[in-house]
């Protein structure tokens, strides 16, 4: 009769042991396969046997052959060891290939937290880069929350971040994805006297004109403002908005400009006559995107992949 909780004091060396019994279908071979002596394996055998309440193997015409309840345990035995062999191993070197055979198991769903600006320039690029390995990997883009960026990737709410290069939480780690020039965008009809002689604009009608400031924050400056303002420039600022798509037909509507990262002047520009992207007359810094992950994450040979993964989508 079968134990109400076999598994409650079971050694998982038995099953080990059953599983190569199972397979070699002998004591000795199994006793030189473990290493053990073949007293050690039958007081093991008998021990397992006392825990199922099976007797798992008879022996017939000088072979062991297994009982009807060993040969439904087998399957589901070896298979359980298998999953236990994949999780141990991810802690230690695994080839590419494994690790994307693991990855398939591991990311059914990704969640990776970015502001509407960022979303524009990155996740295209991401999503193809992800399917292309993970092809049935459901990928959100979900709106950073910055005080709650170490909680939320600490318990898994997001795997994965981008952000502009900032001071983190020391939970988190960060290294460079993106680097990216802002540049000029106008439209052209509204600046006629100053395009007149050549397309471009000067430092001195850049800080003459009015601009438009593009932000989801509601206050505080925006990156191309707090990087002038670290050059010790500072510009007109007529419309602040939360969208470039807004900004655009804005520009189209008075004379204004719009500074922005190059990336996002070319996703964004209309399909229409008119419009221009110069070069800033002032060298401003580049802006730089960093993914984001918790120091937890950070010796997790799959998360590992993960991140190389999406770092490559923008090599």
């Amino acid at each position: 009769m079968l134990h109400k909780n076999p598994l409650k004091q079971l050694d998982l060396n038995l099953l080990r042991l059953f599983i190569y019994i199972f397979e070699l279908k002998n004591l000795t071979h199994t006793a030189e396969a473990l290493h053990l002596s073949q007293s050690a394996i039958s007081h093991a055998l008998g021990r397992l046997r006392q825990s199922l309440g099976d007797e798992l193997f008879y022996r017939e015409k000088g072979e062991l052959h297994p009982t009807l309840y060993a040969k439904r345990l087998y399957p589901t035995v070896k298979q359980s060891f298998e999953n236990l062999e994949q999780i141990f191993q991810t802690n230690h070197l695994l080839s590419d290939n494994k690790l994307g055979e693991l990855a398939q198991q591991s990311f059914a769903t990704l969640t990776i937290a970015m502001h509407d600006e960022i979303e524009l320039i990155v996740f295209n690029k991401l999503v193809s880069q992800i399917h292309q390995v993970l092809p049935n990997c459901q990928i959100t883009s979900s709106r950073l929350n910055r005080s709650a960026l170490a909680h939320e990737l600490k318990v898994g709410q997001v795997d994965f971040a981008i952000d502009v290069a900032r001071v983190v939480d020391s939970e988190i780690v960060h290294q460079p994805l993106l680097r990216d020039e802002f540049v000029l965008v106008l439209y052209a009809p509204n600046f006629a006297a100053e395009l007149a002689n050549e397309p471009t604009i000067t430092q001195a009608q850049y800080f003459a004109s009015q601009h438009i400031t593009v932000s989801s924050r509601r206050l505080g400056l925006s990156i191309e403002d707090s990087l002038l303002s670290k050059a010790g420039w500072q510009r007109q600022s007529k419309i602040r908005c939360q969208h470039y798509a807004t900004a655009f037909q804005l520009l189209k509507q008075d004379k204004l400009l719009l500074t922005l990262p190059r990336q996002l002047a070319t996703t964004f520009l209309p399909p229409a006559q008119g419009w221009q992207i110069l070069d800033l007359p002032i060298a401003l810094t580049h802006i730089e995107l960093h993914g984001y992950w918790h120091q937890q994450q950070q010796v997790d040979p799959l998360y590992g992949w993960l991140r190389q993964q999406i770092f490559s989508a923008f090599n």
